[in-house]
């Protein structure tokens, strides 16, 4: 990487400065869609920046360059050019000698992805967020030992269209020089990521037949989505995804969800599971007869298949299907609301002893769920009560076929019953229709996408202290706790038993260690840390972290006496070499050791 930077200084005050850089990065990176190979990823940035006394305002652009990264898995090559223009100007005001201040200020963010349609596909050119926001905080020192700061934002995008206000309030305590008191209450919004606005991509591509497949594709939700093409006329529509010509694609009607309803003709049902049987190999139908008792030649069973051929063997009839949940439209996703109250204490003791501690309760409103299925699907809904002997009175109507199978010892039902049997495992998991949003009607697409959802109340605290034990010992200390790390659907108050929440992030995790120099221009270090294990919901990451311990040393050497200026620090983390995870998805850590060279001058 390479950075650059030029300043002209019009007087004490005034300045004006151009900041510019590129960086590429070979590297392991988690990301939105998967896990991604970063080859030759590109990162540029230009910054003009002006400052004259109170006054500051700057602008930036960064853009990405994806080089030839690729995602895990797929081997599908990312494409990444998307960039951000950035505009904010700020001003200060100074009141009674400095004890009232005063900041105004405005900023402009414009996002605009380009991906080539690989990530964002039909939106691609319909993806680009403008935000706007404004602020102003006043800290007023009330008196001596008592601060209040009160704040507000104000913020407008073009997706929600809507101004959204950020209150904060904070008051400071100086009980005395050594032991400060705090409080504040915030409100603030997260905005909806790129990919759960405008995600248009493929997820899988199931290839059941000659242009026939089945197709799950994820969809960002800044707009919503709604049924009601589904809804017309009652009950719910689906669109056919049987791989048999003439009926793939065909509109299927349905009582409701969860209610049987007779609309599969179970001769294209049949179609499917002849597919299947004359694309199995004669040895692994051979193999699975003999386990039923029943010893064919190898001649016998290619026969027997041409005679099952659906032309020769005409199944007739209706069967029926059962969706597996009602169609439920949605709003376009909205920020997510954090709402957070908190206390905090910091003191002094003998000169020697930083003790602070700090609790808060906070309230998080309207998360945005993963990506979900959304497409209600159907599936067949009695098998072996309606496909079985539907086939078996085709076999007894195919005289050549009912004769043949007699000179084994074999009858209709029997024939049937080991031909539904073979395809079943298969069958049962097969949708033979999907319910489509309005948006979204194309022959053999699955829908997932984006959805709000849920509130969660949850606390912590956090502590942390110092002990100057001696001019050449130092210890310290700090443990964070948090009362839940995972909120499930009960949690959530919704029926969605797929909906949960984790914070990503430990309940329990703690930190200790010491410091010690000695004349000679050495010093030592070590500390040990532990984190609880935790449990990730995050995009398509999806797991539980292991909990662990790890002891980290260090140490130094002043090399003045031979440069001044100049030491070197050796470091090694993990020094046990515990290997462990520290993010689903993330690779596994060992020990890791450094050495650094410093130069000052």
């Amino acid at each position: 990487n390479f950075n650059g930077m030029l300043q002209y200084r019009f007087n004490d005050r005034t300045s004006l400065t151009a900041n510019g850089g590129y960086s590429a990065l070979d590297a392991t990176v988690l990301s939105g869609i998967g896990t991604v190979q970063a080859e030759g990823f590109g990162y540029s940035y230009a910054q003009l920046r002006f400052q004259s006394g109170n006054f500051f305002a700057q602008t930036y652009l960064n853009r990405n360059n994806a080089g030839d990264s690729f995602v895990y898995g797929t081997g599908d090559a990312v494409v990444d050019n998307s960039r951000l223009v950035n505009a904010q100007a700020q001003y200060d005001f100074d009141f009674s000698n400095g004890r009232h201040k005063v900041i105004v200020g405005a900023d402009l963010d414009v996002i605009t992805p380009d991906t080539k349609g690989t990530i964002y596909g039909r939106n691609e050119d319909d993806d680009q967020i403008t935000e706007a926001g404004g602020y102003a905080q006043a800290t007023l020192g009330l008196t001596p030992k008592f601060d209040l700061t009160v704040a507000l934002r104000g913020d407008h995008n073009n997706i929600q269209d809507e101004v959204k206000f950020s209150p904060r309030v904070a008051a400071v305590l100086k009980a005395s020089p050594s032991h400060t008191l705090r409080a504040t209450f915030n409100r603030a919004f997260s905005s909806p990521g790129n990919n759960s606005l405008f995600l248009d991509i493929v997820g899988s591509r199931t290839v059941l037949g000659p242009g026939i497949a089945l197709v799950a594709r994820a969809q960002g939700n800044a707009n919503g989505f709604t049924f009601n093409n589904a809804r017309a006329g009652g009950g719910l529509t689906g669109s056919a995804t049987l791989p048999v010509p003439g009926f793939y694609g065909t509109a299927v009607k349905f009582t409701g969800a969860g209610v049987p309803t007779a609309n599969m003709p179970l001769a294209a049902v049949y179609g499917v599971v002849y597919a299947g049987l004359k694309a199995t190999p004669v040895a692994t139908i051979k193999a699975g007869l003999a386990q039923s008792g029943i010893n064919l030649p190898d001649a016998a069973i290619a026969g027997l298949i041409q005679l099952l051929d659906p032309s020769l063997t005409k199944v007739s009839g209706i069967g029926t299907s059962v969706l597996d949940r009602d169609a439920v439209d949605s709003d376009p996703l909205k920020p997510t609301t954090t709402q957070t109250i908190e206390a905090g204490y910091k003191g002094l003791f003998g000169g020697r002893v930083l003790f602070a501690l700090d609790g808060y309760y906070s309230t998080r409103e309207n998360f945005v769920g993963p990506v979900l299925r959304e497409s209600p699907l159907a599936f067949l809904a009695n098998i072996d009560g309606e496909l079985t002997p539907a086939l078996a009175q085709a076999i007894a109507a195919n005289a050549t076929l009912n004769a043949t199978i007699g000179q084994f010892g074999l009858n209709a039902p029997t024939v049937a019953a080991i031909v539904v049997g073979f395809a079943k495992p298969n069958l049962s998991v097969l949708p033979v229709a999907v319910v489509q949003p309005d948006h979204n009607q194309v022959p053999g697409e699955i829908f997932a996408s984006y959805r709000n959802f849920g509130k969660v109340d949850f606390y912590g605290l956090d502590a942390s202290m110092q002990v100057i034990a001696s001019n050449r010992l130092n210890l310290f200390g700090n443990v964070s706790y948090v009362s839940d790390d995972f909120f499930d659907n009960k949690e959530l108050d919704e029926a969605n038993t797929s909906l949960a929440v984790a914070l990503n992030a430990p309940k329990f995790k703690a930190k200790a260690g010491f410091s010690y120099s000695v004349p000679l221009g050495i010093n030592f270090n070590a500390s040990g840390r532990y984190s609880d294990g935790f449990p990730v919901r995050s995009g398509p990451y999806i797991g539980d972290v292991e909990d662990y311990f790890l002891l980290d040393v260090g140490a130094g050497y002043d090399l003045g006496k031979f440069a001044p200026g100049m030491s070197i620090d050796v470091t090694v983390q993990n020094v046990t070499d515990n290997e462990h995870r520290e993010f689903i998805g993330a690779p596994l850590l060992g020990r890791l050791a450094l050495a650094r060279l410093n130069y000052t001058f």
